[in-house]
């Protein structure tokens, strides 16, 4: 699975979790589980851009000074 789809799956999930049926202290600790993905999916992206932007820059070096 994708980070993308997991992205999209954990989100539809923290939406449609009020209205599934859970009780009140199963969501107290899913919600923030989900939550915690979400988070650490969106950190992996963070670092994942700025390893793509390093290695631009590594691979052309005159590119910092045309900035």
């Amino acid at each position: 699975m994708s980070r993308e789809r997991l992205l999209i799956l954990t989100g539809v999930l923290v939406v449609f979790s009020p209205f599934i049926g859970l009780p009140l202290a199963v969501l107290i600790w899913v919600l923030p589980i989900l939550g915690g993905t979400v988070t650490l999916i969106g950190i992996s992206y963070m670092l994942r851009k700025r390893n793509q932007q390093a290695v631009r820059v590594m691979a052309n070096p005159e590119a910092i000074e045309r900035v």
